[in-house]
């Protein structure tokens, strides 16, 4: 399986409507979001449902989120709560552990709570 910095590198590469942006159109954008986010974290988040109406697009949107992110059992708890706030926020069915937070083969699945995401957004 790829990593997580192999499969956010193929996603902008390969996957419309990143590829078309051309690789420099792409960077700025990237260079610009990642300001945003870094400096303006819950503005950024709660701009979600604005910027994506539509339920199928946020749909989308949070699966392409957690292609990339991985497997929810590999994760920190940084990254799963973050995952329950975008879902929240952008009105999408509650995070799935499901399959991915189980043990290989032979081994006891370990139970694997998703915490709740922080106070006050």
């Amino acid at each position: 399986m790829p990593s997580r910095l192999e499969r956010s590198n193929e996603v902008p590469h390969n996957t419309e409507p990143f590829r078309s942006l051309g690789a420099d159109r792409r960077a700025r954008i990237i260079a610009e979001q990642t300001l945003i986010v870094d400096f303006a974290t819950d503005v950024a988040i709660t701009a979600l449902p604005s910027l994506i109406p539509l339920a199928a697009d946020r749909g989308r949107a949070i699966e392409t989120v957690q292609d990339i992110a991985g497997d929810t059992a590999a994760m920190s708890e940084t990254t799963l709560r973050m995952l329950v706030r975008l879902r929240e926020t952008l009105r999408c069915a509650p995070l799935s552990l499901g399959a991915a937070a189980r043990e290989p083969a032979g081994k006891k699945a370990k139970a694997h709570p998703v915490p709740e995401p922080a106070a006050g957004g």
